[in-house]
C-alpha cells in the first residue's frame, strides 16, 4: 500500500504478510524478544507462518539456519509448522 503526501513524498507501507515474514526472519536471525512479541501481537495463522518460513528459506536454507527458524517457530507455539520444514 502506498500513500502520497503532496507532490514529492510517497510512503510505501508493509502489508500484514510482509510484517510477519520479516519479523519471523529477524526472530530466527537474532532471537530478540521484541520480534517475538510483535509477531504474537499479529496472531498469525499457521498458514501465514508456514508461508513466511518458506519465503525465508529462499534466502538462507543452511541446516544451521533451518534449526534457528524451527526454534523461532517453536517459541511462537507453531511446532506443527516447524515439523513441516525440511
Amino acid at each position: 500500500m502506498s500513500r502520497r503526501f503532496g507532490d514529492r513524498l510517497t510512503v510505501h507501507f508493509l502489508g500484514r504478510y510482509d510484517l510477519i515474514a520479516l519479523k519471523l526472519y529477524a526472530l530466527a536471525d537474532n532471537g530478540a524478544a521484541r520480534h517475538l512479541q510483535d509477531i504474537a501481537a499479529l496472531e498469525p495463522a499457521s498458514s501465514e507462518l508456514e508461508s513466511a518460513a518458506r519465503w525465508i528459506l529462499t534466502h538462507d536454507d543452511s541446516e544451521a539456519f533451518i534449526q534457528l527458524l524451527k526454534g523461532a517457530l517453536g517459541a511462537l507455539g507453531a511446532d506443527d509448522v516447524a515439523s513441516r520444514l525440511r
